[in-house]
């Protein structure tokens, strides 16, 4: 995939279009996860080493203590009584409970100037 985007970039640049083209991301999904008794930044940080170890394709995996939660980003759907399986499996030997397993479309990032879009 990261040679095809970058055979893209230069077939668009050869063509005199100034901006790069990225590659597709279909097919990505994003996991939030509700968790119960993160108190502070360690807490996060066993929890995101947690998911990457049990998620090794998860991309974007970060947890925050005052929201209670956990978000990552995962290429392939997986049916969701698994992937609720499978966090319990990497969350609950740490000592944290998890409260609810949400997935849906990745957020769309907001460029540095979106200021009245």
């Amino acid at each position: 995939m990261e040679r095809r985007a970058v055979v893209r970039r230069k077939e668009s640049l050869q063509n005199g279009q100034a901006q790069a083209v990225r590659p597709e991301r279909s097919g990505m999904v994003q996991v939030t996860v509700g968790i119960d008794g993160m108190m502070c930044g360690m807490c996060e940080a066993h929890i995101g080493d947690a998911i990457r170890k049990q998620f090794p394709e998860a991309k974007k995996v970060s947890a925050s203590a005052g929201k209670g939660e956990a978000k990552f980003l995962l290429e392939n759907d997986l049916p969701k009584p698994m992937l609720e399986h499978e966090l319990h499996a990497a969350v609950d030997p740490l000592g944290y409970r998890i409260l609810s397993v949400a997935t849906g479309e990745p957020e769309a990032k907001k460029g540095f100037f979106h200021f009245g879009r």
